[in-house]
């Protein structure tokens, strides 16, 4: 019988770096990372092929939109995954097997019991194991993502932080359901915790999956607040500067520019946080109860530099806009003040995107 884990995420718990690192460099005789896509072997992220493949309704989904497939592209496409799948497991000189895909947290019940279904079939047991991140961080994570992806709109950054709780027993209850709680394991997310401080080595030393210490792949590196504050007043005030409709290379070049400019780590304020807390008190606690840990954090902590509304995202240090003009010329050097207004900084934030993208 083959052995499937199944890695749902999840999302912001370092998920791209074990991906990358066990597609790229799993040095083992026993477990072998699925790969679902010949044009590009190396692809690590099974959610969009995944979805294609088992989600119910494979047109509405988020993969064949960014993929650009037509209807029967969609169908072709469903069929050579679930092939390919098989292939992996025919063709294998092992027995265990990794899946590993975070938009799985965001399927219908019935679409994974497709793909447990699936699986059965091909003679496989399972085993879906995951992280899981305390609110406050998981919810200043997303932020920063969402604005480097180009997706925040101009609203209120309270009613924002609202809409990215994490929402616990709806993203994770699915799994017991459909695989059984036996089958289900969740981690803490707490690097003071990992195998070596470091998530990779953490979830091999978990499953017992060997790894070389010297091919750990480490991404999605976290912007400082200034960093956050420059592409915040560009993503939201910048005129018909729309980040979204940009490749995510395109996306990426911008953000690992950002990551050189160096500051103050980005937190929400205790008085952005508490409320919402506090509405999601029932789903904290069934997700404390299955994970076997609380989630409690100090609020406070970090309340003198924190973010509490737009107001302070938008108040730009001179050190940030200074680093700003240093990357446009001399030119933007001599012109450059430390009271900046929100249209300048914008239209500064546009100039260094497009001489990124132009190089």
């Amino acid at each position: 019988m083959r052995y499937c884990i199944i890695h749902f995420g999840m999302h912001k718990t370092g998920s791209t770096s074990i991906q990358q690192t066990l597609a790229n460099s799993l040095g083992s005789s026993t477990f072998q990372y699925i790969t679902l896509d010949n044009s590009h072997p190396r692809f690590s992220n099974h959610s969009h092929d995944l979805s294609i493949a088992f989600e119910s309704n494979p047109f509405k989904t988020k993969a064949a939109r960014i993929m650009g497939l037509s209807h029967d592209e969609v169908l072709a496409r469903r069929k050579i995954i679930r092939n390919k799948i098989i292939q992996n497991f025919n063709k294998a000189s092992v027995d265990s097997f990794i899946f590993s895909a975070e938009d799985l947290c965001h399927w219908k019940e019935k679409d994974l019991l497709s793909f447990k279904k699936f699986l059965e079939d091909q003679n496989c047991r399972f085993l879906c194991v995951g992280y899981v991140r305390s609110p406050k961080s998981f919810m200043e994570s997303v932020f920063q993502e969402q604005l480097k992806a180009g997706i925040l709109n101009k609203a209120d950054l309270p009613l924002k932080t609202i809409t990215i709780y994490p929402h616990y027993q709806w993203r994770f209850e699915k799994f017991g359901k459909v695989f059984g709680w036996d089958n289900v394991r969740f981690w803490l997310f707490n690097s003071e915790n990992f195998h070596n401080g470091c998530v990779v080595q953490d979830f091999c030393s978990r499953l017992k999956i060997p790894l070389y210490k010297n091919n750990i792949i480490r991404r999605n590196q976290s912007l400082s607040k200034e960093a956050i504050s420059l592409l915040y007043a560009y993503c939201l005030y910048g005129n018909n500067y729309d980040l979204s409709k940009l490749t995510m290379k395109e996306k990426h070049k911008i953000a690992y520019k950002l990551y050189n400019l160096r500051g103050d780590k980005f937190y929400f304020s205790s008085s952005l946080i508490k409320p919402i807390l506090s509405h999601h008190q029932k789903d904290i606690i069934w997700m404390e109860e299955k994970l076997g840990f609380s989630l409690k954090e100090d609020l406070v902590i970090h309340d003198n530099t924190a973010i509490k509304g737009e107001k302070e995202l938008l108040k730009f240090s001179p050190k940030a806009t200074y680093w700003l003009a240093e990357q446009l010329g001399i030119k933007y050097v001599k012109s450059w003040h430390d009271s900046m207004d929100i249209e300048q900084v914008a239209n500064w934030m546009h100039l260094l995107r497009v001489k990124l993208l132009n190089h």
